[in-house]
């Protein structure tokens, strides 16, 4: 899991108006933010993979925050975004709502992919937001390597450094 930044100060500031005020213009420093750790650590990617969100949520949020910042990680670097590969296929609870040893139980079987012949073979890069205790990055990576990806690796803006 890439993260540059902890999830602390500015970074923490503008992940939270970005996410949960609409504060879309804040996606360029984001995603800026996002791509950092890419600058030192090179990787070879097929497949850029938003975290999902539950249709619901979407709705209510009016967009996916790691979309709008996989969007233009995948154009920067020449990579091919897929926002369709993967779905959360059930509602859960937040997991900033959540202790850390329920996060995983939280997350568990929510994702599923459609077609997994798109993922068969695939280098795969998860984008998402924040990394606090992992459990959503390795719930969607374990997803992705039942259906066959080579390798699935995952970046968020910031790790939240306090719940590991």
């Amino acid at each position: 899991m890439l993260a540059e930044y902890a999830f602390e100060g500015t970074i923490r500031a503008a992940i939270l108006a970005f996410k949960y005020r609409g504060r879309t213009r804040l996606g360029p420093f984001l995603t800026d933010a996002l791509s950092a750790p890419l600058r030192n650590r090179p990787l070879t990617i097929d497949l850029v993979v938003p975290v999902p969100l539950s249709a619901e949520r979407q709705r209510a949020r009016g967009f996916n925050q790691a979309e709008l910042l996989a969007r233009p990680l995948a154009s920067e670097h020449g990579w091919q975004l897929a926002t369709e590969l993967m779905e959360r296929t059930r509602d859960t609870r937040q997991q900033t709502e959540l202790p850390a040893r329920e996060r995983l139980h939280n997350v568990a079987g929510a994702f599923a992919i459609g077609h997994p012949e798109a993922a068969a073979g695939k280098r795969i890069l998860l984008v998402d937001d924040v990394c606090t205790t992992g459990a959503t990055l390795a719930a969607c990576a374990a997803t992705l390597l039942a259906a066959r990806a080579e390798g699935v690796w995952g970046i968020a803006v910031a790790r939240d450094v306090g719940r590991r």
